[in-house]
């Protein structure tokens, strides 16, 4: 209820109405005022009610309280007038009464005038003149309605919500459904997470449509790039790129709004999503939220009705009617009293998921009608609908289509660091390295249900597997088997081990015949040509495969007649398992050994083997090597990714890798040698560098220090902290800065920001701002920000603005606009605005806007449109 409103309700109300059903008992709520006595009547001596308050031992404050419900003015003749006014306020100090715990007869000490109307500001001078020639005035004061609502509003707020209760049984029953994540209990967790604790803020992504030009009439392509270092004796070190960009008329772009931003800003909202990207949680989480603001304003300001629209539409009902059994679950009893004007006048936000769930096309179009009917009885609501991505093709028209983003790096920390809460940080930190460190492991993650399993599977075992492999074989079992069993869900088909034979089979025929999606056809007839193996009839087929989409998420429906794997990831997982399992498993790695599509498949299936001896044995028999060097560099992936492989074989795999880093002629084969030995990270080889760093010649030193951070060894990381801080050469100093910042340890973080802010040479202090970004480390905000500000060489100011982008604080935002629009160097410019591209912020965007249209330097405006994307 506004105020508006709420002031009406005051004026109605009758003087009697007003002394009994509101004054008195707000008075005894405020809790300090004592022995309140209803004094009208005959004896009344001009006190409506009065009461004390106790402001010392032994002391009292009397008050004495006049009540009307009409304008007092200056006129006289008029009813309320003030000399009623004077003469009540005159009469009640006069009036004496015993106190008892005084032993004495007392006067009131203040005399109040409430009305439910106004007072002129006239009439109250009046009145206290007049009551001033007897030493009265300072004793009155006045309320007028606006002053008695402001204090209702503080003592008694839900007085204007008189069903409170009844809500509250309401908001207090979803709160406790929703408050825990169930389905994380169920998939292993002893104890339910609270939602709230381990929740991180969505992203969603907004298609816009638009034939805005983001550039000058003529076009042009804008190739910024993060130059490489320059180092002495002709060395490079070639760090990130920003690829190169063409600015040019778009016909779409994209905007990205936070979650709850977005439910603020759209009344009628689809919200899209892949499997697992979190979907039920949000509108749960809204639920909670919103139930939460009302219990603790003890106010209605909004009535969440969550809908599950495959029971909406099992049902049979219409949506008002199950909106009422949605009321009665939640222990509503007497919604329909209240209900109803609240949907009328828009209170309600409907909550409904699952548009996807719906098991035909039919049912789909069922809702969507009902939604539309429902939408035209009470067009005020709000109504938020989710679904998966392929399951949804605008069917409701008028509704806004959002579409739920991956986790970035800034979400996935953020998790871990909800997940395990203040109580373990070095878990959060060691887990959040684990998954930084793993490349595949963190792909799996930007899905906030596998970053759930992947934690569960990381608390339990106290560590995450270093073999992706054994981790897709934990989360495969989270999927097949805990699941169901932890949430007590009955399967019509019980063994996991059937339903993982089975995607064994339609993952390899799909990677077999190049696909990601196979139709609802292709599926059933690969799966009918092994149910006589699992004894399972014909007429099983299509319950089966529901039943392993739908409970396990592994495989998903993308469509009514379509399906994929949850992630490319598993349905290589299978397929390599698929593999062991094959008499010519090796034979079909061999004929497929040239095709990029088949690489992952079989490094699961050496990690699956465990042993990568048969596999690389027989790939060197029968496969000859390229100039490329495939089949070394597929040897090593496949070292890192297996248990074991014999030691000789190993040795001399490791060694050839380690011989091609040196002498490979081009730097992208070089970058490769040592990017999969970082897989494998070789302690002698390890061992070898960092005696290295201590050689006498400066260029070895150099090598050596570039070397460790392409393996990106922790072993390393004191050696390297060494060369930083002590060696003579400035060019070795500047490359172990570059290692660590490879390594990512925050262990170097004091020493970095030491060499930023001390190191002499110029060389050095850009190299280290640059690594203070690789890290990330918030630690380094303020003084990367002095460096964009104030440094005196522009490779240093342009590495510190590169460094602010990496790290992604918002706190960067306002400089890095200054230095697009005033620095006088160009790639300060260009770094600047590639930095402010990587910071997720709507801050940047007008400024940028306006200055790329109101810029009359060319580079500012390329500047500006690159950082808008």
């Amino acid at each position: 209820m506004d105020r508006k409103a709420k002031l009406e309700m005051l004026q109605r109300l009758n003087e009697v109405q007003l002394r009994k059903n509101v004054m008195i008992p707000l008075f005894e709520k405020v809790g300090k005022f004592k022995d309140l006595r209803d004094c009208h009547g005959t004896n009344e001596f001009g006190i409506d009610i009065q009461f004390y308050e106790e402001i010392g031992i032994g002391e009292r404050l009397y008050y004495g309280v006049q009540l009307k419900t009409e304008d007092i003015s200056g006129t006289s003749g008029k009813k309320g007038n003030i000399k009623t006014i004077i003469d009540q306020a005159e009469e009640a100090h006069n009036k004496e009464f015993y106190c008892v715990e005084e032993k004495r007869n007392r006067t009131i000490d203040r005399f109040h005038v409430v009305t439910t109307g106004n007072i002129a500001l006239k009439a109250e001078k009046i009145i206290r003149d007049s009551l001033a020639k007897h030493n009265l005035g300072k004793i009155i004061s006045f309320w007028n309605r606006e002053r008695l609502l402001d204090f209702m509003d503080e003592y008694w707020p839900n007085y204007f919500f008189p069903e409170h209760k009844h809500f509250k049984n309401y908001f207090n029953a979803m709160k406790t459904d929703f408050e825990t994540i169930k389905d994380i209990t169920a998939i292993g967790q002893k104890e339910p997470v609270p939602l709230e604790h381990i929740y991180v803020s969505l992203r969603l992504s907004e298609k816009i449509k638009t034939s805005e030009v983001l550039c000058d009439s003529v076009e042009f392509t804008i190739k910024l790039k993060e130059p490489p270092i320059s180092v002495v004796k002709g060395r490079t070190i070639a760090e990130e790129k920003i690829e190169r960009r063409e600015v040019e008329r778009c016909a779409e772009r994209e905007r990205v709004l936070d979650a709850d931003r977005a439910v603020e800003d759209y009344d009628k909202l689809v919200i899209v999503g892949n499997p697992g990207s979190g979907k039920t949680t949000l509108l749960k989480h809204l639920a909670l939220k919103t139930c939460t603001a009302n219990l603790e304003q003890q106010e209605r300001t909004c009535v969440p009705i969550p809908v599950t629209l495959r029971e909406f539409s099992e049902s049979k009902k219409d949506l008002r009617g199950f909106i009422g059994d949605i009321f009665e679950k939640y222990q509503f009893q007497k919604a329909k009293e209240f209900v109803e004007a609240d949907l009328k006048s828009g209170k309600c936000q409907l909550l409904l998921d699952g548009f996807d769930e719906l098991a035909t096309i039919e049912s789909q179009e069922k809702i969507a009608r009902a939604i539309h009917e429902f939408i035209e009885t009470y067009p005020k609501c709000q109504m938020i609908v989710t679904s998966r991505i392929v399951g949804y093709h605008d069917e409701l028209r008028g509704f806004t289509k959002l579409e739920l983003m991956e986790f970035n790096d800034k979400q996935i920390e953020q998790f871990i660091q909800n997940w395990f809460s203040e109580t373990n940080p070095e878990k959060a930190q060691s887990m959040y390295r684990a998954i930084k460190e793993n490349g595949q492991i963190k792909k799996l993650a930007r899905n906030p249900l596998m970053i759930a399993i992947i934690a569960i599977i990381y608390e339990e075992d106290k560590k995450l597997p270093q073999k992706r492999a054994k981790l897709y074989e934990l989360c495969v079992e989270v999927l097949l088997s805990k699941w169901d069993m932890q949430k007590r869900l009955k399967n019509k088909y019980p063994s996991p081990d059937k339903k993982e034979f089975i995607l064994r089979k339609l993952a390899f025929y799909a990677h077999s015949s190049n696909k990601r999606v196979m139709t609802e056809t292709d599926v059933i007839q690969e799966m009918l040509r092994y149910f006589s193996q699992l004894r399972l009839k014909r007429e099983d087929a299509k319950p089966f495969l529901d039943e392993i989409w739908q409970r396990s998420y592994l495989l998903r429906q993308i469509s009514m007649d379509s399906y994929d794997f949850l992630n490319l990831s598993f349905q290589e997982y299978f397929t390599a398992l698929e593999l062991r399992e094959r008499e010519d498993g090796l034979s079909t790695i061999i004929e497929h050994l040239p095709e990029s599509w088949w690489e992952e498949p079989t490094l699961l299936y050496a990690g699956i083997s465990q042993d990568a001896t048969a596999l690389i044995t027989r790939i060197q028999e029968q496969v000859p090597e390229d100039i490329f060097y495939s089949n070394l560099m597929l040897f090593g992936e496949c070292i890192a990714d297996a248990e074991f492989t014999e030691p000789p074989l190993r040795d001399r795999i490791v060694n050839d890798l380690w011989s091609l880093y040196q002498t490979a002629e081009f730097a992208p084969l070089k970058e490769k040698a040592i990017g999969v030995l970082a897989l494998i990270k070789p302690e002698n080889i390890i061992d070898s560098l960092i005696k290295d760093l201590e050689a006498k010649e400066s260029s070895v030193r150099w090598d050596a220090a570039y070397a460790l951070g392409g393996i990106g060894s922790e072993q390393a990381i004191d050696p390297l902290l060494n060369a930083l801080t002590t060696d003579t050469d400035s060019s070795v100093r500047g490359s172990a800065a570059y290692a660590l910042g490879r390594i990512g340890s925050e262990q170097a973080i004091d020493p970095l920001l030491n060499a930023l802010t001390t190191a002499k040479d110029r060389y050095v202090r850009g190299i280290a701002a640059y690594a203070l970004g690789r890290i990330g480390s918030e630690q380094a905000i303020d003084p990367l920000l002095k460096a964009l500000t104030t440094a005196k060489d522009r490779d240093v100011r342009g590495r510190a603005a590169y460094a602010l982008g990496e790290i992604g604080s918002e706190q960067a935002i306002d400089p890095l606009l200054k230095a697009i629009t005033t620095a006088k160097d160009r790639d300060v410019r260009g770094r600047a605005a590639f930095a402010l591209g990587r910071i997720e912020s709507e801050q940047y965007i007008y400024p940028l806007l306006k200055a790329f249209t109101k810029a009359k330097d060319r580079d500012v405006r390329v500047s500006s449109s690159f950082a808008l994307g």
